[in-house]
């Protein structure tokens, strides 16, 4: 992992179950980068602004780490677990 020159603005676990579900936005600043690791379960997710199933959507493993560069992409990310295990995402925020 690479640890840029943004400011770590938040951290949250999402539970990634039967139901898509997002990031939760900060109050008061944007984000520019977040950054995901995947414990517990495969999930599926999409980041333009449509929702994933449980058989549409990119993969991810347990294990698997994405960077979501941009606002837009970060507001628009949805997740959905794969299987009937749910999923937990370790979300980190940032901002310039």
């Amino acid at each position: 992992m690479t640890v840029s020159n943004e400011t770590g603005l938040s951290h949250e676990q999402i539970t990634v179950a039967a139901t898509a579900v997002g990031v939760t936005m900060p109050v008061g600043r944007t984000p520019v980068r977040a950054t995901m690791t995947l414990e517990t379960a495969q999930i599926r997710f999409t980041y333009h602004g449509t929702a994933p199933s449980a058989a549409v959507g990119h993969l991810m493993d347990v294990g698997d780490a994405i960077t979501l560069e941009g606002a837009v992409n970060i507001t628009n990310f949805r997740a959905i677990r794969s299987g009937s295990t749910s999923g937990v995402l370790s979300v980190t925020l940032e901002t310039l």
